[in-house]
């Protein structure tokens, strides 16, 4: 566990947060470094985020039983009580927070005061001194791989989209900072035992090192495409996530355009639940780069087998990553009909409930995407879709508020025509009040005649 030295430090900005954490990591070369960079990171968490704890913890099964083990932890000083009862290297069953891994599964996190989550949480809770927490799912290559957890100790307060999303993010860094050195590590203990093998039998030695050479190729292949699909999803929630003047249609075009250059993609649409039915998906949003916008009559999906039994795993929180002419005929059909060679659909849930899905699609060539990115692009169709529902929420505020105005002022003009009218005044005509009246009304409606 780190202390913190400054338990005040001037707050981080979240675009400055994320600077850091990826200069932090993306350094990390060895197991040696690694505790301590990702413990720095966590501490840029804290201040970003405005916490007093920080966790990274990763999942384990320990006697039949899948456990989440603290493997780091970052605190301030106001922690201290409590730091007895919460070390690294404890492993906790999820049996003990039993609605936190089905949660997790469906890539929802639990956030807010801890006095008001059920009676478990906060039992659970009461020996770690914690106030509020915010708790986010870290997922590899489609399987749930921990969580990163963010707590203060001493005031209550709620959570915003943003500092969500910058945790998610952050969370994937540091998860990939350790998979990306354990596997480093994998390749020098493979290399060490090669050259073992080789003083003993020439031959072996020989067909030993083409396997490692092989291997050491296809991980840095590895690592390099991850890195700069890391590079570019980070400049993208830059991008997407900084408050400027620029248009929605221009911020997300040059924050999609980084990753689909990054990770080959030609298409992403966001499709939206129509009203209550689960089975009916409306399209929301398209970057359609260089390919053909689909038509209006196109845009809600029909509800047809292949689109049924795709929504069948998808309500499960299943990705579904395909090569088109890999799949059924009716599959090919229907995604041939837009030009789809390789689609990946990502779930998106809010709150455990299944809101609509994000396709990122290449429509130059027949493939699936890469096992070990698709973590990174389902980042990527998470902060997508997270915009797009920020977006629309202040659009519908911003509706309302001028609702609301026009109404006030209508109610306004409709009591001074009432007083005009009603009103007795010995100096006034009725008719004289009759003609004030309809002049508001005229001025208030715009229009030329009353």
């Amino acid at each position: 566990m780190i202390k913190s030295d400054e338990s005040h430090k001037q707050p981080h900005t979240i675009q400055q947060g994320i600077y850091e954490v990826a200069e932090l990591l993306l350094n990390v070369s060895s197991n040696a470094e690694l505790g301590e960079y990702v413990l720095k990171a966590s501490e840029i968490v804290g201040h970003t985020v405005g916490v007093d704890r920080v966790t990274l913890c990763r999942n384990e099964m320990i006697d039949d039983e899948i456990h989440f083990v603290i493997d780091y932890i970052f605190a301030n000083e106001i922690t201290k009580q409590f730091d007895k009862q919460l070390v690294e290297g404890i492993a906790i069953p999820y049996s003990d927070l039993p609605a936190w891994e089905n949660m997790f599964l469906h890539g929802g996190c639990i956030a807010g005061p801890i006095s008001e989550m059920g009676i478990v949480e906060q039992e659970f809770f009461s020996d770690f001194g914690t106030k509020s927490l915010v708790t986010v799912p870290i997922f590899f290559h489609e399987h749930l791989w921990g969580f990163l957890s963010a707590a203060t100790c001493v005031d209550e307060r709620d959570y915003n989209e943003n500092e969500i999303e910058f945790l998610r993010l952050v969370s994937l860094m540091m998860a990939s900072a350790v998979a990306r050195v354990t596997m480093a590590d994998k390749i020098k203990e493979a290399n060490y035992l090669s050259l073992v093998q080789m003083e003993a039998i020439i031959e072996e030695r020989t067909s030993a090192l083409e396997r490692a050479l092989s291997s050491s190729k296809k991980t840095q292949a590895t690592l390099e495409r991850r890195e700069k699909m890391l590079s570019a999803l980070n400049r993208m929630s830059v991008i997407l996530l900084s408050n400027n003047d620029e248009t929605f249609e221009n911020t997300m075009n040059r924050g999609l355009k980084l990753i689909t250059e990054a990770a080959g993609v030609d298409r992403i649409a966001v499709y939206k639940r129509l009203g209550k039915s689960m089975s009916r998906l409306g399209q929301i949003y398209l970057w359609h780069g260089g390919t053909k916008p689909i038509e209006e009559s196109a845009r809600e999906l029909p509800e047809n087998p292949p689109v049924l039994r795709w929504l069948g795993k998808l309500w499960k929180g299943e990705g579904i990553n395909s090569d088109a002419s890999a799949l059924p005929k009716d599959e090919f059909d229907f995604l041939d009909f837009f030009g789809v060679k390789g689609i990946y659909f990502v779930p998106i849930f809010i709150k455990a409930v299944f809101w609509g899905v994000v396709t990122l699609e290449d429509h130059t060539r027949y493939r699936t995407f890469d096992e070990d990115c698709l973590d990174l692009l389902q980042s990527a169709a998470h902060l997508c879709a997270s915009v797009i529902i920020r977006t629309e929420m202040e659009s519908n505020a911003a509706e309302s508020m001028e609702t609301l105005e026009h109404r006030s002022e209508l109610i306004n003009i409709a009591n001074k025509i009432a007083f005009a009218l009603l009103a007795p005044d010995n100096e006034v005509t009725f008719k004289e009040s009759l003609a004030t009246s309809l002049d508001m009304l005229g001025h208030f409606t715009n229009a030329d005649i009353v």
